[in-house]
């Protein structure tokens, strides 16, 4: 008789445990017995209890609605609880057995199911799938009911966001407790600081990226710029959580500052800052005749003999009316002389100026504390990288690599080294502050 076997676990533990490997061998070990053709093992992990959730349990019953109609198909399986929960399946399974098309073989309760199954055994068959679905239904009342209680007691009671663990409680309480993660609550709080700087939820996005430490399961965190948004706005990193229609305060240890979880707050309320927009001296500034703003629109030009890349600052009208057939470009130098005559005839007074020189450096000061931060986790990489490259070198020469291998380990590695020193560069020049000197230069003029 030809056979199908059918494996059946209702959740994540139970598949990644021994539950599935243990029924496909007694499975296969009871079809063998009794000489059966399997034909094919289902295994799959799936509620039992919701019909609408059924997805291969479906696919099971299309396999056995394919089979010849002439011959009996063999349905072994482990126990009645495996195959349903829910009358509407059993019904599915009774109709198929009574009409002939297959025969069940619950095997760990040496019961078979037949065309010639009595009706006593169907009733008691019935009386059991009424036991198993009140069994589920009560397991998740007592779930739920040990969730809020969980909740109420300040544990969020779902799993921990990230910047925190699900971990046992040591005082020994049966529910696990939300501990802070080592490995990313600095990346939470990374995020926070850098809203809190004025970064748009991409310029974030792409920052984190950047970082040396983030593991390839955290990378992928990082798909969409909604993910920033959705951190920073979750009630979870100030202490609260929304769960069931309820508020609760919790217990956690906080990983983000409450101060700067209200400098963050307010950015919501204001339009977010354009932190990657080109900025000019004159940006926002200037008018054109026809209405529409002047942007700024600088140029690249690569120095043929020394290879130095230099750029050239102009403006142009944003021609948002369509005014102009043709743009014409404006040197920023050439805009600055005409403001010469204007700008040395401004005076304010000593105490505005050292109030305003003040507070440049104090703009200064954080933005090269945060660059600093930047350049220590750049160097971390590359001090990783070097590792790397040694370990490949040393696998290389144990044979673990061929001479193509290698070569494309080396090359990967030291594409990598390249990114990292180009972005300690690019920090470095950002906490020169090049900004800052003409900030003071324009100041000067002032007075």
């Amino acid at each position: 008789m030809d056979a199908i076997i059918v494996n059946r676990v209702s959740d994540r533990k139970q598949k990644e445990g021994y539950s599935l490997d243990a029924q496909h061998r007694h499975g296969a070990e009871y079809a063998k017995k009794k000489d059966f053709n399997v034909l094919r093992d289902f295994s799959f992990q799936e509620t039992a209890s919701k019909q609408a959730q059924r997805k291969k349990f479906n696919e099971v019953l299309t396999y056995i609605e394919n089979y010849p109609d002439d011959k009996t198909l063999a349905l072994v399986v482990e126990k009645s609880d495996r195959l349903g929960r829910n009358h509407r399946d059993k019904e599915i399974i009774q109709e198929l057995y009574q009409e002939g098309k297959i025969e069940v073989h619950l095997y760990k309760e040496g019961r078979v199911f037949n065309r010639k199954s009595n009706a006593t055994d169907i009733f008691i068959d019935d009386i059991m799938t009424s036991v198993g679905k009140y069994a589920a239904l009560n397991i998740a009342r007592e779930a739920i009911k040990g969730m809020k209680e969980k909740a109420e007691q300040g544990w969020f009671p779902m799993r921990a966001p990230l910047g925190y663990l699900n971990s046992k409680d040591p005082s020994g309480r049966k529910f696990s407790i939300i501990v802070p993660d080592p490995n990313s609550r600095h990346i939470v709080l990374r995020i926070f600081e850098l809203r809190a700087e004025g970064f748009s939820y991409e310029a974030i996005r792409l920052k984190i990226l950047e970082s040396p430490s983030l593991s390839p399961q955290l990378r992928g965190r990082f798909k969409q710029k909604s993910s920033i948004e959705q951190i920073l706005k979750r009630s979870f990193y100030g202490g609260r959580f929304f769960w069931r229609e309820d508020w609760y305060e919790g217990k956690h240890e906080l990983i983000v500052p409450p101060d700067l979880i209200k400098r963050v707050q307010k950015t919501f309320k204001e339009q977010g800052t354009r932190t990657n927009q080109k900025m000019g001296l004159f940006t926002n500034w200037i008018k054109c005749e026809c209405g529409c703003s002047v942007t700024y629109d600088p140029k690249f030009k690569t120095i043929k003999t020394t290879g130095e890349k230099r750029q050239y600052d102009y403006y142009r009208c944003s021609n948002g009316k369509q005014s102009h057939l043709k743009l014409v470009y404006a040197v920023e130098d050439k805009m600055l002389d005409q403001f010469g005559d204007a700008v040395s005839m401004m005076t304010i007074t000593n105490n505005l100026a050292d109030d305003v020189s003040n507070a440049l450096n104090e703009v200064h000061r954080r933005v090269g504390v945060a660059r600093q931060r930047d350049i220590d986790s750049y160097k971390a990489g590359l001090k990783a990288i070097e590792n790397a490259e040694d370990r490949i070198y040393d696998d290389h020469l144990a044979g673990l690599f061929d001479v193509v291998g290698y070569k494309r380990q080396i090359e990967r590695v030291r594409a990598e080294r390249e990114r990292f020193t180009n972005l300690m560069a690019a920090a470095q020049r950002e906490i020169d502050g090049a900004y800052l000197v003409t900030a003071k230069k324009v100041l000067e003029l002032a007075k």
